[in-house]
């Protein structure tokens, strides 16, 4: 019995609730559209700040709130018919706002907003197949431009280096980004099979707007004569599955002038034995 009742209350609570908003002034359609207008503003401001989707779909809800707070305020609702207009306003705000913006943006083919003409999309990406897709897309059809790279020389020859001795190679690794999208570098290696004897600055690390380019300085201490190689691997943003950009690095270690042979002594020639005399005999005179 307990149960029935309080069914019966909250169905009562729940017409009367919806009797107050019929009868209340604030919850119009004038007011609606008042909340739709603080959700556009919302947006476009948001934008103008350079925020991300996230960043528009926060503003686009914030809006109709402020917009319903002071409508309800100015036409006297208090209490819970006051929270529930601003509530139903608000989301009813809100759906409309996403909604209008991406079947624009869809038709567009990128985000209609002012100053963010390069955003996929307002508040979701414009999906693939639409009439003004850019061309610039990854693979995967998500609408956002794809990042490129070009790296020289290939290889760097960083020549010959005493053994031992720390220096620079001439030439930088040159890091230049070539696609339409933003590259980034997330990191900077130097691998095998002489790893241990090539380093390589970080400086590049982060991103490089299209058409810009960064400079990798390459060490070279060889730790043993002869040819030295490694592979310098740069790591970055491109599509899958690209496995980082390598280029082969290649120098010299100078062990220094090899020692002249020490001359061997040339053997003393051997005394050669002087010939023995023999006594001759010679027949007296007469015989």
């Amino acid at each position: 019995m307990q149960t029935t009742h309080q069914d019966m209350q909250a169905t009562h609570l729940g017409r009367s609730l919806r009797h107050d908003l019929q009868q209340a002034p604030g919850f119009s359609a004038l007011a609606l559209l008042l909340a739709i207008l603080g959700s556009v503003v919302g947006t476009v401001i948001t934008a103008s700040f350079g925020s991300g989707q996230w960043g528009a779909l926060a503003g686009a809800a914030i809006g109709p709130v402020i917009s319903t707070t002071f409508s309800t305020r100015r036409t006297g609702e208090t209490g819970r018919v006051r929270s529930a207009t601003i509530i139903l306003l608000s989301a009813g705000a809100l759906l409309m706002t996403v909604t209008g913006f991406t079947f624009a943006d869809q038709l567009a083919g990128k985000s209609v907003l002012p100053g963010a003409h390069q955003r996929p999309g307002t508040f979701f990406p414009v999906g693939p197949g639409t009439p003004s897709a850019t061309p610039a897309v990854t693979p995967s059809g998500s609408g956002t431009a794809a990042p490129g790279i070009q790296v020289q020389p290939d290889p760097l020859d960083c020549g010959t280096a005493a053994v031992g001795a720390d220096t620079t190679c001439a030439q930088p690794v040159t890091i230049t980004s070539t696609g339409a999208g933003v590259l980034r570098i997330t990191s900077i290696d130097v691998i095998e099979p002489d790893g241990q004897d090539f380093t390589a600055s970080q400086d590049c690390i982060g991103t490089l707007d299209p058409s810009r380019t960064c400079d990798v300085q390459i060490g070279f201490q060889p730790a043993a004569a002869g040819r030295r190689q490694a592979t310098l691997v740069i790591h970055q943003n491109l599509p899958r599955p690209d496995q980082g950009t390598k280029i082969t690095l290649t120098g010299v270690g100078d062990g220094g002038p090899s020692p002249s042979p020490s001359p061997s002594p040339s053997p003393s020639p051997s005394p050669s034995p002087s010939p023995s005399l023999s006594p001759s005999l010679s027949p007296p005179p007469g015989l």
